[in-house]
Parts: C-alpha cells; sequence; structure tokens
C-alpha cells in the first residue's frame, strides 16, 4: 500500500502529535516526549487494484470503487466512507489478548475482491483511507505499564475523532473496521462535534464496554463518550450476564433493562433473536449508530473469543434489517483477530459479507 508525499492535495498525511514515554515503564506521563509521525494515509485507486485479482470476464469490486478523491456526493442516499483502523492498543490497554491491529487491510482485500454484480450497489461508497499508528508499535515493546498504553489510546482518541468530525462535515456516513472497541468513543465524538447532537447507539456486544473512567482502553468507550455528552441513549443486545461486572450491570441493565438484553434472557426464554432485535429497534428514533463487535458472534476469532453467541448469520440479518429500517449514522465493526493464519480468511471474508449486506440492493 502507498505512503503519499505531503504536497498535493490526495498526497496530503495526517501528522499525528503522540506522546511518548521516556524512562523506565510505568514513568510519570507528564515526562513525556512530543514527536510527530503519520497516522492517516489516504487511498489511491492504485491501492485498489494491486489488492484486487482480476480475471478475464469478470469484474471485482476493487475494478470499479471509488476512492475519497474521486467521490461523488449523492443527494439522494448515504454518502458511505469506509475508514480503517490499525491498532490493538486500545485491547491491550484493557488487559485483552493482540490481533486486531492487520483486520482492516486483510477485510479490505476480501472485499474488493468480491463480485461485482447484480446483488450490489456500491454507486454511494467510497474508500477513504487508514489510520495508521505503526510508528507507536516500532517506538515500544508494549511490555510497559497500562498508563502508558491508556495515554497513547487518548492519542489515538484525538487522531480519530478529528478525521471522523471532518468526514461527517463533508456529508459522509462512516464505516470504520477495525481496531479494538475503544474507537467508538473518538467515533462518537466526532459525530457530536460534526453534528453538535448526542448520537443514539445500539451495540452487539457480549460486553457493556462501559467500565469505569480509569484511563481510555477499549472496555470504557461508552462511558466516556456518555460521560462527556457525546452519546444519548445507548442500548446493549445480547450481552453475556457473566462477563459484565457489578458496577456496569448497576449503571445499565438496571437503570435500563428494556435496551440492555443479555444473551441468556433470549436463549433460556426461548425468544427469537429477529423479533427481539425488532422490539430493541423500534424503542428508538429514526437515527442510530450500529456497533458490531465480532465477539458476539460464537467461535468468531476475537480479543475476547467465545463459545456461546449469536451465528454470523443472526448478524448478517441484524445489519440488514437496520440498514432498511433505520437510518444508520455509522457503523463500527471491531474486534476481529486476525492474529493466527488460520484467522487470516474468517474474519476478514466476514468483514466482506457485513459491507456486501449493508450495500445489497
Amino acid at each position: 500500500m502507498q505512503t503519499f508525499c505531503p504536497g498535493g492535495e490526495i498526497g496530503r498525511l495526517a501528522i499525528l502529535r503522540g506522546w511518548f514515554s521516556q524512562g523506565s515503564a510505568g514513568s510519570n506521563p507528564v515526562q513525556g516526549t512530543l514527536i510527530y509521525f503519520m497516522a492517516f494515509r489516504y487511498f489511491q485507486k492504485s491501492d485498489f487494484i494491486a489488492l484486487t485479482k482480476t480475471r478475464v470476464g469478470e469484474s471485482k469490486i476493487g475494478d470499479s470503487i471509488a476512492c475519497f478523491y474521486e467521490y461523488q456526493l449523492s443527494a439522494s442516499k448515504p454518502n458511505y466512507i469506509v475508514l480503517g483502523i490499525q491498532e490493538d492498543i486500545g485491547v491491550l490497554a484493557n488487559l485483552g489478548t493482540k490481533g486486531a491491529k492487520n483486520t482492516f487491510e486483510l477485510a479490505l482485500k476480501a472485499f474488493l475482491n468480491m463480485q461485482n454484480n447484480q446483488f450490489i450497489d456500491f454507486s454511494n461508497i467510497c474508500i477513504g483511507g487508514v489510520f495508521d499508528f505503526e510508528a507507536i508499535y516500532q517506538k515500544e515493546d508494549f511490555n510497559i505499564s497500562l498508563i502508558d498504553l491508556r495515554k497513547y489510546v487518548e492519542t489515538i482518541d484525538d487522531e480519530v475523532s478529528r478525521y471522523i468530525e471532518d468526514f461527517v462535515q463533508k456529508g459522509f456516513t462512516p464505516i470504520v473496521i477495525g481496531g479494538g472497541h475503544n474507537n467508538s468513543y473518538p467515533i462518537l465524538k466526532g459525530i457530536y462535534n460534526a453534528k453538535q447532537n448526542a448520537l443514539d447507539c445500539i451495540n452487539i456486544d457480549p460486553h457493556f464496554d462501559f467500565r469505569a473512567l480509569e484511563g481510555r482502553h477499549s472496555g470504557n468507550g461508552f462511558s466516556y463518550a456518555k460521560q462527556n455528552g457525546y452519546l444519548n441513549e445507548y442500548a446493549v443486545f445480547g450481552f453475556h450476564e457473566n462477563y459484565n461486572n457489578q458496577y456496569m450491570l448497576d449503571a445499565l441493565w438496571a437503570q435500563n433493562p428494556e435496551k440492555c438484553i443479555s444473551f441468556e434472557s433470549l436463549i433460556f426464554n426461548n425468544i427469537n433473536y429477529m423479533d427481539a432485535w425488532q422490539t430493541l429497534l423500534s424503542k428508538f428514533d429514526d437515527s442510530i449508530g450500529l456497533e458490531i463487535d465480532l465477539d458476539s458472534v460464537a467461535m468468531m476469532p476475537t480479543s475476547a473469543y467465545t463459545p456461546s453467541g449469536f451465528s454470523f448469520e443472526d448478524l448478517r440479518r441484524f445489519l440488514y434489517f437496520t440498514k432498511n429500517n433505520k437510518n444508520i449514522e455509522y457503523l463500527h465493526i471491531a474486534e476481529g483477530n486476525v492474529a493466527h493464519q488460520k484467522h487470516a480468511i474468517h474474519v476478514p471474508k466476514s468483514i466482506a459479507f457485513l459491507l456486501a449486506d449493508l450495500l445489497r440492493k
């Protein structure tokens, strides 16, 4: 994938101000050093061609899909922009398992190699670019304190929220793929800054991700968003009762059980998943943010793998019904783990299916 040089419009690069610790692990954050490194890379058409396997007599998505700079805004349909985030620092800062860093690159390749045929309409979507935090990985071996990791997450927050705000102001609906679920916070922040309106959000997730405000990580994106006024109504669909602490249960489930639906309440009461999903959606106005944590799918390779959960077909049905019945203000697909070779097909192709379902005619 090409790294562009500063100067031209297509060649513009984000220059990220990053905090880096000095001294031993666990050093005081105020002793850090401010440096600059590249954070966001725009795509060119040549990038898609390089990732697409051509075949005589066939047309692939990668042959025809637009990049940001050649896309023409539509006045009648959502204008989706696909953005990737290459990091799993937020997962590590939440004591999780790394492996989400390279998910987007593989998912993009899987999507671009789908067939361009009668079932898909990508006239209202473009591929924007990718947030690349490789400089942080080159700086650290990550045998560092949680304090330091969480400071890095704050740096990621600042950069992601700034670009989300800019794209939303331009008229785009973000589709954000890859990285940890920590990125829910800067997405919500960016949309709030662009529209000056807190968004309702539904999260399909075994976990509330509403942990204490203890420093930023993948487990408290929504609690920070709520605290700062970026999140309005919040619902969690399919949470696992034994994998959420009492603090979060008291803060969310006890306050609004109709919008926090446990997976156990569905399976032990023989409730049809789609019926429950439609009932939950009916409690919200037309516009929502939709969060999909791949942890919610049984046997999906993720940062918090589970043997019990929704099937992937369930997830596809939830998304397809939602896109036909609500205005999705953003879609965020997080936590896919591609650390092992056997996962490098499973997770990316799953994400490609979700993108195709969103664009299905």
